[in-house]
């Protein structure tokens, strides 16, 4: 039976992933996670021969699945013209011809990671997501609209999927970071860099450098501790996390806008994932809402939380089943 590989090279992670090729919705069969710790191609390729020799073992794909097409979903650019595939926020380097002698029966494609999601969005199931609008519209040709897809995690990213099935890549999180109102505005003149992108605010070290401009006397934390912390009801750390989620609703509201995406904004990434419930929704929608002529507009916005660590997985499964096999 036919298969496919995926490789979501994050810039922490990387999940490697088996899929079932169906035509129609690829089917999860098989997956781990590994550190996005090496520098070079040859620090992937034990970990691709452990994950093969994992799956032949333990579930006998061997002989019953033959892997014909491989997806790269990278968290950086992609096209680079010297073929080295460089993450934006991890020092990786990977040639992607090293791969070549280990699937030789492969069709290989590279995307970005975003890319993926997007394309992932027409195959995520209802159960893999939270609306965190409550006042978003009911909208039964929503897929007729362009979809927006973005990502807080090691850094952050966003794509669109327009009408048709057609992706668009940004590069959102190095765009510069906008106030939406006087305390983000304070937090930016007390953060004292000459530069803030979204990135700068919007990723792990972002949630970090908010709760180190908000608390000044206190000691700095990881993202890690501030979750701990805030889930504990410590007011520092609440107050970051809820300015996290307001400086994230005045990044989507802009880019709702600019996409014009009718169809819904879907937010996925580590950092939102881990915050869960910490992430304010209506801190978030209120900040998302630019006063003017698309206020209205945007309050009817669905906001999706997917829930589905394997999304930018599923969605490059999705394309190398519709381009490498189809």
């Amino acid at each position: 039976m036919t298969a496919i590989l995926t490789l979501d090279i994050g810039g922490s992670k990387t999940a490697i992933s088996l899929w079932q090729a169906t035509c129609a919705c690829p089917r999860l069969l098989h997956t781990a996670a590994v550190p996005t710790d090496y520098t070079d191609a040859d620090g992937l390729i034990p970990h691709l021969r452990q994950f093969c020799q994992t799956v032949a073992i333990d579930n006998d794909y061997k002989n019953d699945y033959k892997i014909e097409a491989c997806a790269l979903a990278i968290a950086g650019p992609t096209n680079r013209a010297d073929g080295l595939l460089r993450l934006t926020n991890n020092p990786l380097v990977l040639d992607i011809t090293e791969l070549y002698p280990i699937f030789p029966a492969c069709r290989f494609t590279v995307l970005n990671d975003l890319e993926a999601l997007a394309y992932a969005l027409p195959h995520l199931s209802a159960s893999s997501l939270q609306q965190l609008n409550p006042n978003a519209a009911p909208n039964p040709h929503a897929a007729q609209f362009t979809r927006l897809a973005a990502a807080v995690g090691t850094g952050f990213g966003a794509a669109a999927l327009l009408n048709g099935g057609r992706v668009l890549p940004t590069e959102a999180g190095h765009c510069r970071f906008a106030p939406a109102d006087a305390a983000q505005a304070r937090l930016l003149a007390d953060l004292h860099l000459n530069t803030i992108t979204n990135e700068t605010l919007l990723s792990g070290d972002g949630l970090e450098r908010i709760y180190t401009a908000l608390n000044l006397q206190s000691a700095p934390l990881t993202a890690a501790e501030i979750n701990s912390r805030a889930q504990l009801g410590c007011p520092a750390a609440l107050a970051a996390t809820d300015m996290f989620s307001s400086c994230l609703g005045t990044a989507l509201g802009n880019l709702a806008v600019t996409f014009l995406a009718g169809g819904g904004i879907f937010l996925a990434g580590g950092v939102c994932q881990k915050l869960g419930p910490l992430l304010n929704a209506a801190l978030l929608m209120q900040s998302m809402v630019i006063p003017g002529p698309f206020a209205a507009y945007l309050a009817a916005l669905p906001v999706w939380q997917i829930t589905d660590p394997n999304a930018v997985s599923l969605g490059a499964a999705a394309l190398a089943d519709r381009t490498l096999l189809g």
